[in-house]
């Protein structure tokens, strides 16, 4: 099984972003506007798992209801 990517939601994606550059060595592959938030991917390896980080606005919160694989 191989894990496409791992996501976490941030409050702040500028430091996010730059704490998983300095401590993993991984980079922004994508990097995107969702709505009145926004979405990077980070990695190292062409087609390895990445961590998608999800920065979203406080007042536009909403509660998931499971996972997916």
């Amino acid at each position: 099984m191989h894990i496409k990517h791992l996501a976490l939601r941030v409050r702040d994606l500028e430091k996010s972003i730059e704490f998983y550059e300095t401590v993993t060595e991984l980079k922004v592959v994508r990097r995107f506007k969702s709505g009145p938030g926004e979405v990077a991917f980070l990695s190292n390896v062409p087609g390895a798992t990445e961590i998608e980080l999800i920065s979203w606005p406080e007042q536009q919160c909403f509660e998931g209801k499971g996972m997916f694989l």
